[in-house]
């Protein structure tokens, strides 16, 4: 196994591993307990993981340069979601955004189509807002934002990083169904979502 894909599975791993702990133990060096929520809010739905990944997978499929800065446009315009819920603003339809955006990105990988830069900046940025909004949104009053939301980060973060050395692996062995599997996997969430 390639040594990126590793690394970034034991990131993931890791998240998941340290829950229990931390919130048996609240001091020391271990993340505090908001941490945990924030990441194991990303890493426990199976919606938000599928994004993530195809986050990943489909800013490989536009080259280096934007893979890059995909996920940087992606992390920034999460904060920017989720400082509007926590500061009490209204993003109307925020759920229904969040799985229209799972099912776009799944149509987008499943159909190998790339977009100009611009288009797909502005796509992802809108994505990232409705996700950003919907994370901060669900988590309980008496959780530390500001932990809660680095946690979240970090999970998104770790998940993108995965999903681009997967999308190398798929450039590189030419197994395009892989990338497909992934867009029809957020395809279904996405439509699962929409009609609950």
């Amino acid at each position: 196994m390639n040594r990126n894909i590793s690394f970034g599975i034991l990131i993931v791993l890791g998240f998941t591993g340290l829950s229990g702990g931390a919130f048996a133990h609240s001091g020391g060096a271990l993340p505090s307990p908001s941490f945990i929520t924030g990441a194991l809010h990303v890493l426990s739905g199976f919606d938000h993981i599928l994004a993530m990944l195809a986050v990943g997978i489909w800013s490989s499929r536009h080259g280096a340069r934007i893979e890059r800065w995909m996920p940087v446009v992606f992390v920034v315009a999460t904060v920017h979601g989720a400082v509007m819920a926590s500061s009490g603003q209204a993003l109307p339809a925020a759920e229904i955004g969040t799985a229209a955006s799972v099912t776009i990105l799944g149509l987008l990988l499943a159909a190998s189509l790339t977009l100009r830069l611009p288009v797909a900046f502005f796509l992802v940025a809108v994505f990232a807002v409705f996700h950003g909004f919907s994370h901060a949104e669900s988590f309980a009053d008496d959780v530390n934002y500001a932990d809660a939301g680095f946690g979240a980060l970090a999970a998104t973060v770790a998940l993108q990083a995965v999903g681009i050395c997967l999308g190398r692996q798929i450039e590189k062995h030419q197994l395009p169904v892989l990338a497909r599997g992934v867009g029809i996997g957020c395809i279904i969430a996405g439509i699962v979502l929409l009609a609950s």
